[in-house]
């Protein structure tokens, strides 16, 4: 769902979003106009994205915050209609509290063309982007910003520019993700071109990906995770029962949250399946999965045909004791065997050789 600001502000960005490849859609989009938002379903969607929105009220923020603890995305758009004290009255404040930014938004900056630069290569977005790609991305064309303080708690930027002014970050609410773009796209924007650029529409649809991965993780955890869960109904005080893989049982309490509630586990130190058993007025089960940390061991599989003599062993093995002391015996029965096998040949009438040969 993209949520025009003002009409026309998401005509190109749909574009974006929903390419009319020859080979059929894989993202379905629908575009409406901000005052349509407090009547949709917003669940209904995967993501939702708030074209140069100017300004929220406090239940649409709700919405929005609950959408986003629940595993929704939401791409936020910050262009030149964006009320600045609006929005940083719904700044982000906790993992439990997100408003609609990751941070304090400021001014517009103008920024110096050619000066945008890549934080982080590696990163799951951009690990499909060759050489040219991330070249381009550098490329952007932009001349101003929308300045951000983003929370570093909750906040990975992309894309900064030389003065560290930050031009796009993803951030993490609850069970979703956000991603936070600091220039206008409209297709009349004296901000900025990016909306065109070719390298933008992979951007963004790697950043759904990742954003659609993340989501169908949610519930896979590694061991020493926090666990943090959301329930769509607003209880007070409810009780939640949890049994760990060694069947141990442990409880906890629901804390209501707008229109929602939420809890969070943190003795996550046993590997297998925990099960999650709400009381009245719940009363659902629910399972989640908490695996060991493979990061130490750096185990990889080998895609290659390994030949021999790509093996290259450094370290030669020292023997034990005993190792030792078998492989002295086994030297001896060799030996034997060996004056067994000489004795044997030169017994035999054509071992030696014809005489005056």
């Amino acid at each position: 769902m993209l949520v025009e600001g003002t009409q026309g502000d998401a005509e190109i960005l749909q574009l974006v979003f929903d390419p009319e490849f020859p080979r059929g859609r894989t993202v379905v989009t629908r575009r409406i106009d901000k005052t349509l938002f407090a009547s949709t379903a917003v669940f209904s969607f995967d993501a939702i994205v708030l074209c140069d929105v100017p300004s929220f009220d406090q239940g649409a923020i709700a919405r929005l915050s609950d959408f986003l603890q629940r595993g929704g995305t939401v791409f936020i758009i910050a262009g030149d209609s964006v009320n600045v004290e609006n929005y940083n009255q719904w700044a982000w404040e906790s993992p439990f509290r997100t408003g609609l930014i990751p941070g304090d938004l400021g001014g517009p900056v103008d920024v110096a063309p050619q000066s945008l630069s890549i934080v982080e290569n590696g990163h799951s977005i951009l690990q499909r982007f060759d050489d040219d790609l991330l070249r381009s991305l550098e490329q952007l064309p932009v001349q101003r910003i929308r300045s951000v303080t983003p929370n570093s708690d909750v906040c990975q930027p992309l894309l900064v520019f030389e003065d560290a002014a930050v031009l796009y970050t993803v951030f993490r609410a609850g069970a979703g993700t956000g991603f936070f773009l600091a220039t206008d796209t409209s297709s009349d924007s004296e901000w900025s071109e990016v909306v065109t650029w070719p390298v933008f529409l992979p951007l963004i649809h790697e950043s759904l990906k990742y954003a659609m991965q993340r989501r169908d993780q949610s519930r896979n955890f590694k061991i020493g995770d926090l666990v943090r869960r959301v329930v769509s109904v607003p209880t007070r005080n409810a009780r939640l029962q949890l049994t760990l893989p060694n069947e141990q049982q442990r409880s906890a309490i629901l804390e209501p949250f707008q229109e929602s509630s939420h809890w969070s586990f943190e003795e996550t130190l046993t590997s297998g399946v925990y099960l999650v058993e709400y009381d009245e007025p719940i009363n659902k089960q629910e399972q989640f999965i908490v695996n060991v940390s493979n990061e130490e061991s750096d185990i990889r599989p080998y895609d290659g045909d390994i030949a021999g003599g790509e093996f290259d062993i450094t370290n030669e093995p020292t023997l034990s004791v005993n190792a030792a002391k078998s492989s002295e015996w086994y030297r001896i029965v060799l030996g034997v065997v060996i004056v067994l096998l000489i004795g044997e040949w030169y017994s035999r009438p054509d071992s030696h050789g014809v005489e005056g040969a």
